[in-house]
């Protein structure tokens, strides 16, 4: 995912403003209980390896993505529309991907349902805290 501004993530990180700690926050809990679903469902090895690494990548990407086009103040409806496509891309990206590392179908539903329901879950919570400013 390729921002949108030319934002120094870094600087960023270091100078955050109280939209970007949440989403820093939301986004942390997001990997982690993605990571430990995919966990419980495929043990420790390379592949499991490769998969925490690749969805880690795009999910960060995505967050720094969100951190950079909220630098500065903006309308509340924009906000929401940017973090719905955001995660839009992020259900896009992990469906194809857990479909690819989970092969055995009863698998796959279970992890994709639990997956689902944990993005489902932070995007509502996004979207409370934009709707509530």
């Amino acid at each position: 995912m390729v921002s949108n501004k030319n934002v120094n993530i870094d600087a960023i990180l270091n100078n955050a403003n109280d939209n970007q700690l949440f989403i820093m926050e939301k986004f942390s809990r997001l990997i982690g209980r993605i990571l430990s679903n995919v966990e419980i469902a495929l043990p420790e090895g390379k592949r499991y390896s490769t998969l925490r690494r690749l969805l880690n990548d795009n999910i960060y990407s995505s967050r720094n993505d969100l951190l950079s086009f909220f630098v500065d103040d903006i309308e509340i409806e924009e906000a929401k529309n940017k973090i719905n496509s955001n995660f839009a891309s992020i259900s896009e990206f992990l469906d194809n991907k857990l479909e690819i590392a989970f092969p055995q179908i009863n698998q796959q539903k279970a992890i994709k349902s639990s997956v689902t329901e944990t993005v489902d879950s932070i995007l509502a919570e996004l979207i409370e805290f934009f709707e509530n400013r």
